[in-house]
């Protein structure tokens, strides 16, 4: 990644960043399965996968900004334009195995599933941010986002000589996406106790989709509304405060939930996307009461219309389909407390953390009930030490514990996550860091049990991972500084 900035004059900086990137993996898995009939084991089966994710074209994205100081005041012009581009393939064999005795399988299928997915993506931003004499302040903006992507699936099956294209399980699926956003805020602070922000934002999205095998073709246009309002009452100088947080937002569903092909995990297992997913919109509210400056007590609500999440379902002949649909509404009450001080003169900083939270789901699938309600919590400690400020030396430890989630047929296992980090500058402006993340190796594993269907689900991965990064600073330093804006998530909803 490199960024770069420039300073036109003293009130105005033009910059640019890009980043490229790539990477390359290969995986391997035996699922193996019991099927019962009658409380009788009657078939044994294996099913062997290898994965191979091969280096393509670099992975890349460009941003340039301007920014421009209107005024002595804090008024300033934004202007940027971004985008990006990745190529990711999937090259898959799989051999599935069965037998009456688990020790006698004999192998009968041998397939090939190929995916490449081409995606791009760009956008345009541009605000304008105003400064009144009182200490007002008005923003405004506009903001365009569009996004393509192309999903390539081939499927190869071995006729016992050689692997032939399986016309009737390959497709192409195409997928548009343009979002159009008109917002605006107005910050006030109308005396030394009350302080207030209103803000809305018209969003405009027109999604297109094209399953070209079948010629199954879908586009939606639809606009939304996402009101805001923040009110601060600050008593006793700071040391007492109360908020209170309205708001409205969007949760927009990940590619892959959308993708309809039937992607084969194992024998009796496969994934399918759902074109007809909407968007989930959640509305909630805040309400938190700060004391003595470092303790925070507080209290949310969110609810959430057209809520989607993942679901499992017996499709016959022992197979088990993974798919998304939308169920109803979701309801979250979350009552919660922060802590932070400080030690050793800044040395060493600790946040903590805990909430209790209640949730409850209402909805059908398929004619389902899916419906439930769970209470659930959590708690962390995050330590920030700031070892040696003429060294550059400074490091980071962080544990959280959560209680089992619930979601729509599946129940969670309790989470433990410890994380770490150290880090050195160096005074020619280089800097190092070494981040180590899930140290006590959490997998994500689920369980669910009905009359009808049951399930279980425990990976075997090690999700420990470390990172080393480093980071080079160069120019007058007079230079306000380049920022990094590469890193965008305008595609992020393409790699679940």
């Amino acid at each position: 990644n490199i960024s770069l900035s420039y300073d036109l004059t003293k009130r105005s900086t033009l910059g640019t960043s890009f980043y490229v990137g790539g990477s390359e993996s290969n995986s391997k898995s035996t699922t193996i399965s019991s099927n019962y009939l009658r409380g009788t084991i009657d078939k044994y089966s294996k099913s062997y996968a290898e994965t191979e994710n091969p280096y393509r074209k670099p992975e890349m994205s460009m941003v340039a900004y301007y920014h421009l100081k209107t005024d002595d005041k804090g008024s300033n012009l934004d202007v940027s334009a971004n985008y990006s581009s990745s190529v990711n393939a999937s090259l898959g064999t799989m051999e599935y195995a069965s037998g009456v005795e688990s020790r006698e399988v004999v192998p009968y299928s041998r397939f090939k599933q190929n995916t490449t997915v081409d995606s791009y993506g760009y956008e345009f931003k541009g605000s304008y941010n105003h400064s009144f004499n009182d200490g007002s302040a008005l923003e405004s903006g506009y903001e365009f986002d569009a996004s393509h992507l192309s999903n390539d699936f081939v499927r190869y099956d071995h006729n016992g000589k050689e692997y032939v294209k399986n016309e009737g399980s390959s497709n192409l699926f195409e997928y548009d996406e343009k979002v159009n956003a008109l917002y605006m805020t107005y910050d006030r602070e109308w005396s030394e106790v009350i302080s207030t922000t209103l803000g809305l934002r018209a969003e405009n999205t027109n999604v297109k989709g094209n399953q070209v095998s079948s010629n199954e073709k879908f586009n939606r246009n639809y606009w939304n509304l996402f009101p805001q309002l923040s009110l601060l009452i600050d008593l006793a100088n700071g040391n007492h405060s109360i908020a209170l947080d309205l708001s409205r937002s969007i949760v927009r569903p990940f590619y892959n939930d959308l993708n309809p092909f039937e992607i084969w995990t194992s024998e009796n297992t496969y994934s399918m996307g759902n074109i007809h997913l909407k968007p989930m919109i959640y509305s909630d509210v805040d309400l938190s009461y700060r004391f003595l400056g470092d303790y925070i007590i507080g209290a949310s609500y969110s609810y959430g219309s057209d809520a989607f999440s993942e679901y499992r379902f017996d499709v016959g002949n022992n197979t088990t389909v993974s798919s998304v649909a939308n169920f109803g509404n979701e309801q979250s009450l979350s009552l919660y407390c922060n802590v932070e001080k400080v030690f050793f003169k800044g040395i060493w900083r600790m946040s903590l953390n805990a909430a209790a939270d209640y949730d409850r789901a209402q909805g059908a699938i398929d004619g389902q009930d899916v419906s439930y309600k769970t209470w659930t919590g959590s708690a962390g400690i995050r330590n920030f030490f700031n070892i040696s400020s003429k060294g550059g030396i400074r490091a980071t430890l962080s544990y959280y514990y959560y209680t089992p989630l619930r979601g729509i047929l599946r129940v969670g296992h309790h989470k433990h996550l410890l994380s770490a980090s150290f880090s050195k500058e160096f005074k020619f402006g280089g800097t190092i860091s070494v981040d180590a993340f899930n140290l006590l190796n959490y997998r994500p594993a689920y369980h669910y049990n009905t009359e009808s269907y049951a399930y279980r689900e425990k990976p075997q991965t090690n999700n420990i991972s470390l990172q080393i990064r480093y980071t080079q600073k160069f120019g007058q330093s007079r230079v306000r500084g380049a920022q990094n804006r590469s890193n965008t998530n305008h595609l992020g909803r393409f790699k679940k």
